[in-house]
């Protein structure tokens, strides 16, 4: 059944029935880990759709978290359908398994994160993006209304180029309701420009940074280069990098004990993803 809904109710209904608002198409969805409020639509300040998710129910009021995840390069073309449900990646029961009160945000890109480099690269860009996703598909809880406790972002492997591109620019842009980037989550994703994100620690001593990344490969070697940059500052700078490594991802202590971290990751390329994810996004 479809039935139209004023769009402020979105991320609050969860009952059995597609919801339908404007452009944006909502839907509850039940994962192996929980549940989750999917809305998917398109905004003029991107030209692909992007999805928004909220695990649980949500309170626009209340202080919440807004999660901006760049997957990585899709030269298969897959549909944005697709990442949120790649069983490798398993993105969407990641998402759910968040605690409430969290907003994620989840653009699609083709081929190289095209996109993500024309339209997601500056603040200046993606102020106005994260605005008008979050009015679009839940105008009652816009930012500029809203109560946004903490902003992350979050990558898995050739989204570290925009990313570092992201936050090597002015972060006047941001809009001005919003906090300062609290995490930067990279998900095998150093394969590069290790300069900029060493530099980014130095200069956001309150912001978190956490790379989980595959021992003898070019992200295992980027991260190593972070790590030495942030021990050759003055004065040095501490990171957690456990030498007897599990592969199990590290615990909320560990995680809000240590604001910088180094993961070496026992999973493949993919299902980096679903075992850091939620691990080093929680609050």
């Amino acid at each position: 059944m479809t039935r139209a809904v004023p769009l402020a109710a979105l991320f609050f209904l969860l009952a059995p029935t597609f919801l339908y608002a404007g452009t944006w198409f909502c839907e509850p969805r039940t994962t192996v880990l929980g549940e989750v409020t999917r809305c998917i639509g398109k905004t003029t300040h991107f030209p692909r759709e992007v999805a928004v998710l909220s695990p649980g129910a949500f309170s626009p009021a209340a202080p919440h978290r807004v999660v901006l995840y760049l997957h990585g390069h899709n030269t298969r073309r897959e549909t944005l359908l697709q990442v949120l449900e790649n069983p490798e990646t398993a993105l969407e029961a990641s998402i759910a398994s968040l605690p409430p009160q969290t907003l994620v945000i989840v653009p699609h890109s083709l081929n190289r994160c095209d996109e993500f480099k024309t339209h997601l690269s500056s603040w200046a860009q993606v102020g106005p993006f994260l605005e008008a996703v979050t009015e679009g598909a839940h105008p009652d809880a816009g930012l500029a209304s809203a109560n946004p406790g903490s902003l992350l972002l979050a990558g898995h492997s050739g989204a570290y180029a925009p990313l570092a591109s992201l936050v090597q620019s002015s972060t006047q842009a941001l809009p001005s309701h919003f906090p300062q980037v609290e995490r930067l989550v990279l998900l095998d994703a150093t394969y590069g420009r290790s300069e900029v994100f060493s530099q980014w620690i130095k200069n956001n001593p309150r912001a978190g940074f956490w790379s989980a990344y595959i021992p003898a490969s070019q992200t295992e070697s980027e991260s190593l280069a972070i790590q030495t940059a942030l021990r050759n500052s003055k004065p040095p700078l501490p990171y957690f990098a456990p030498v007897a490594n599990d592969g199990l991802p590290p615990s909320p202590a560990t995680v809000m004990e240590h604001r910088v971290g180094f993961l070496k990751s026992r999973s493949s390329h993919m299902k980096t993803v679903a075992t850091y994810f939620s691990a080093l996004l929680a609050p």
